[in-house]
């Protein structure tokens, strides 16, 4: 159950868990790290922003520049790994689609990029969230970016891995420390031009190159996407009383229920899928975006809330 590690989040990070799922894999391997003595912990959590950037950037650069026969190439070579024509077509064109077009596509060929199919926000807060957003410049349609400079700046922007480090030392007495957050490595990574990220249509290609000789073939040649914690839905299903308890304490609290829809949530516990714990359904789209984003991040939110507010 993720329901106790809420509350220990609240008091070594004291902000709301993201994705409550991935913090409980986080947990045991610090508990597995400490188990071992181990007392420094490196990892490579801004690796994305720094070394590790994938170069999709590029496409739309090179279109917005007029390479067209670089882009062309590109698209090639990017078709021999994998790589599918429309997804292609969206690296490259989905900068230069106003927003509303962009958020239509994505509804009609992907999977709906609206608040309220994977928020537990109430109207009201989403207004008021797209209200914000519109003052602040802020695109919630998520378009890809044309420039991987940018990008990558602005992430670097939202990230802060403080709290997290101090309250990991303070729990676990574990020292966190990231090799790709140097200064110096992200300044240099900067300054590389996207063209070498995405070298002869292979994302992540500095990297690739960079340890070629220090991986192995097959960690280096990996073109799958992973999937953190395929598992949640048993420990979601062994936790739903604890979850209606918690909504519960959620509702009491008026902070959080003004902004969080809570009887929505109770439905979609009402309605929790009876499938099998191997069905591959778990992991459909639709069923992660109710039930995955929409209630166990909107319990771990309306916790913190509570909590924030003394509420019990």
């Amino acid at each position: 159950s993720p329901l106790p590690l809420l509350d220990r989040h609240f008091d070594l990070y004291q902000r709301p868990v993201m994705n409550p799922w991935n913090a409980m894999w986080g947990e045991a391997i610090n508990d597995s790290a400490r188990a071992r003595g181990v007392s420094v912990l490196l990892t490579g959590q801004l690796g994305n922003f720094t070394l590790s950037h994938d170069g999709v950037p590029h496409l739309a650069q090179l279109f917005g520049t007029g390479r067209f026969r670089a882009l062309a190439t590109l698209a090639r070579q990017l078709r021999a790994q994998g790589w599918r024509r429309r997804r292609i077509g969206a690296a490259t064109l989905g900068p230069f689609v106003p927003p509303a077009v962009w958020t239509w596509l994505v509804d009609r060929f992907g999977h709906s990029l609206a608040l309220d199919a994977y928020s537990a926000l109430r109207p009201g807060a989403i207004a008021d969230l797209d209200r914000r957003a519109a003052a602040s410049g802020t695109d919630l349609s998520y378009r890809p970016w044309r420039d991987g400079r940018a990008m990558r700046l602005w992430g670097l922007d939202r990230v802060d891995m403080g709290s997290y480090n101090k309250g990991t030392l303070a729990g676990w007495g574990i020292d966190l420390r990231d090799p790709t957050a140097d200064r110096r490595l992200i300044e240099w990574a900067l300054s590389v031009p996207d063209e070498q990220y995405i070298l002869e249509g292979k994302p992540r290609s500095l990297a690739r190159r960079a340890f070629a000789d220090r991986l192995p073939p097959e960690l280096i040649g990996e073109q799958r996407r992973g999937y953190q914690a395929a598992d949640w839905h048993i420990g979601a299903t062994a936790a739903l009383g604890e979850l209606a308890a918690e909504l519960d304490g959620i509702e009491r609290c008026r902070p959080a229920g003004a902004v969080l829809d809570v009887e929505r949530l109770r439905t979609l516990i009402r309605d929790w899928p009876d499938f099998p714990a191997d069905d591959p359904r778990w992991n459909q789209l639709a069923i992660t975006d109710r039930y995955r984003s929409m209630l166990l991040r909107g319990t771990a939110a309306g916790h913190f809330l509570r909590r924030a507010a003394r509420s019990n």
